[in-house]
Formats: structure tokens, sequence, C-alpha cells
């Protein structure tokens, strides 16, 4: 099973992480499993908020991650990470 992507921003213009993004120059099997935590709606540092985007997004919490954060979503990442493990 091949892990979801999830980009946790900081506080910062959403544009920086879409050009991110399209930096990586995903293959096809990835890019259909990249999610964005959606930091304008929600505080980028509070990991309640991304463990719930990630059950909301990918249900399985035996479903392997790969987290990319920036700044504030570093702290949300952290804590989301090891939340995910203990869930799963």
């Amino acid at each position: 099973m091949s892990p979801y992507l999830i980009l946790c921003p900081g506080i910062h213009d959403p544009q920086l992480t879409q050009d991110f993004l399209a930096s990586l120059e995903l293959s096809s099997p990835w890019t259909e499993k990249v999610l964005i935590f959606p930091a304008q709606d929600y505080p980028a540092y509070s990991a309640i908020h991304i463990l719930e985007f990630l059950q909301r997004h990918i249900g399985l919490v035996k479903t392997p991650i790969v987290l990319i954060s920036f700044s504030a979503g570093v702290v949300g990442a952290i804590a989301a990470a090891w939340g995910w493990q203990l869930l799963g």
C-alpha cells in the first residue's frame, strides 16, 4: 500500500504551498494521494484538526502517510503523526 503525501502548510500564502507541490513533479501514482491540510480554514498548528482531516479523507488509520510541513504546520503535524500512530 503506497502512502498518502500530506502537506501541512504554515501561516503563509496558500500559493507558496501550491508552488512547492508543483516543484516536486510527482509521478502519476503519487498525484492521486496528495492531500493539503486547509490551514486557511483551521489553525495550522492544531493537531486535533489535522488528525480529524486525516480521518475524514483517508479513513483507515493503518494507511501509511508521509507528512511534509512548514512553519506552524510542523507543530500540528508532529502531534498529528503521533496521534495517527497511536490510533493504528
